[in-house]
């Protein structure tokens, strides 16, 4: 796909924080990601904090997909293992997630088509864990997701992606071009 026959080819940096945080506010922020979770395993309001804020950024994924490709009849995945987390977070995992953490192939770049909205969560969880690096396709706009938190959206009307956004709690942070499903 060349970038010339996007609708929108420009990409979307979307994160719960409203600003860039600069490298000091970087290091003060408790809840960055879930690899930080490790050293608060005693707090359970940290705990908690948290994953309400990872619940934000998931039901955020779900608008767009209600948007985009709600029947997921032309939605696929890219994932690609990112990293181990320690056993000690394991509880924050349901039954089924582990089950399906462990079907999870780690040595290549998979691509599948998604078979349900529960296969899907269950990918944007261990994305936003950072356990895997997601590339959602719902139709024609595209998502990432695997790194702090954060998410990248394309081909996703701007309009309808701020009030998305705004709707969840979330902020677009930044906006350039390039072609991200290759």
């Amino acid at each position: 796909m060349e970038v010339s026959t996007l609708e929108n080819h420009f990409l979307y940096w979307i994160d719960r924080f409203d600003h860039i945080l600069s490298a000091e506010e970087f290091g003060d922020s408790r809840l960055y990601s879930f690899v930080q979770i490790n050293n608060t395993l005693k707090n359970e309001n940290i705990i908690n904090e948290y994953l309400r804020e990872e619940q934000k950024i998931i039901n955020f994924i779900f608008c767009l997909v209600d948007q985009q490709d709600s029947e997921l009849s032309n939605s696929r995945i890219r994932y690609s293992w990112q990293s181990s987390c320690s056993k000690k977070v394991n509880y924050l995992f349901t039954e089924e997630q582990i089950k399906f953490l462990a079907k999870v192939n780690r040595k290549y770049e998979q691509e599948i088509i998604l078979n349900s909205k529960d296969e899907l969560y269950n990918y944007l969880v261990l994305g936003v864990r950072e356990l895997l690096k997601v590339k959602i396709k719902l139709a024609d706009a595209y998502l990432e997701i695997g790194f702090d938190m954060s998410l990248v959206a394309q081909n996703v009307e701007e309009e309808k992606l701020l009030k998305l956004t705004r709707e969840a709690g979330l902020h677009v942070l930044r906006k350039w071009e390039h072609l991200m499903w290759e």
